[in-house]
């Protein structure tokens, strides 16, 4: 029941995106630069935001992904690839301070309206729509998985935008900020703790976090000068 509650709360607001991505792609005025296909890589910080569990046990280490996006003539572009997160245990604030880790691994899709307003600067506003494996990995889930792991599956949505500056012809590199909501809810015992202090109202609510990174990007079939 709470995870289909979850996922109606991420596709409604999916679908509030994609309507105002298709807002913006049927602005008209000509881009200097028109790229069709392109290869892109991302890197980025992840900062745990909510539940408050998550929150306060977790820091991030690295969000990253790699995809290849498709442009249309009215700047709707589309997208798939892979993406791979990792956060680890804050052992200066839970105790017992033991070396605990959580990271995904999964596929998703991309839809964007990416344009080019001058010869040199351009934006990417779009939204991710995942599917993958979270893995947990504690020495103290030892008592229920001898292997001191175990995994969920779960979807996800990152709302994200890029801004691109042109290094040349063909390649860019970006500044990135995205917002990922994760459809499982967090709480220490996955990682083996004890409650720390919260409450069953503490452990309500979506996985989410915040990025903030670097992205390069490739334009096939153009060459540099």
């Amino acid at each position: 029941m709470y995870l289909s509650v979850q996922i109606n709360d991420i596709m409604k607001q999916g679908i509030i995106i994609l309507l105002m991505i298709m807002f913006f792609s049927e602005c008209k005025a000509q881009s200097i630069l028109q790229p069709k296909h392109t290869f892109n890589i991302e890197v980025g910080l992840p900062v745990t935001m909510a539940n408050r569990p998550f929150k306060w046990m977790m820091q991030g280490v690295v969000n990253s992904s790699m995809y290849y996006q498709f442009r249309l003539p009215n700047n709707l572009a589309f997208g798939a690839g892979i993406n791979y997160s990792l956060f680890s245990i804050n052992v200066v604030r839970v105790k017992p301070s033991i070396k605990g880790s959580l990271y995904n691994f999964g596929g998703f899709i991309k839809i964007a309206h990416e344009k080019f307003h001058s010869e040199t600067f351009g934006t990417d506003f779009g939204v991710k729509i995942g599917y993958g494996q979270t893995v947990f990995k504690d020495s103290l889930l030892v008592d229920q998985y001898s292997s001191k792991m175990y995994s969920i599956s779960s979807i996800n949505l990152t709302p994200m935008i890029g801004f691109k500056l042109m290094a040349d012809e063909a390649n860019a590199f970006s500044f990135t900020f995205g917002y990922t909501f994760n459809d499982f809810n967090f709480y220490p015992a996955r990682l083996g703790y004890t409650p720390q202090g919260y409450t069953l109202v503490d452990f309500q609510g979506s996985t989410q976090f915040m990025t903030v990174g670097f992205g390069y990007t490739h334009f096939i079939g153009r060459k540099a000068e």
